[in-house]
């Protein structure tokens, strides 16, 4: 990701910070933009979810309002296979 890039996500970032401020908000949830993260702008919560198509990456709200960023990872696709399978077997 050249310098232009990063400097063009930091003030996207600062303009929604901004325009929380004025309207009263305490945070923004944005996706697909480049990199996912969960991070603070000037007192304002600023959350991105990334996208699942390239990073899989997604927010996840928890009961208790915690939101965490969550990356799939590909154990974690390894350790369904046979779940999925079985589940294709059954459907036969």
């Amino acid at each position: 990701m050249g310098a232009a890039t990063v400097t063009a996500e930091h003030a996207q970032r600062l303009v929604l910070a901004h325009e929380c401020v004025q309207r009263g908000y305490e945070g923004v949830v944005c996706g697909h933009i480049h990199h996912a993260e969960i991070r603070q702008v000037n007192g304002i919560d600023y959350l991105n979810c990334g996208d699942w198509v390239e990073s899989c990456t997604a927010l996840i709200e928890h009961q208790d309002g915690r939101i965490e960023l969550y990356r799939w990872d590909e154990s974690q696709a390894a350790a369904l296979e046979p779940v999925a399978d079985a589940l294709e077997g059954s459907a036969a």
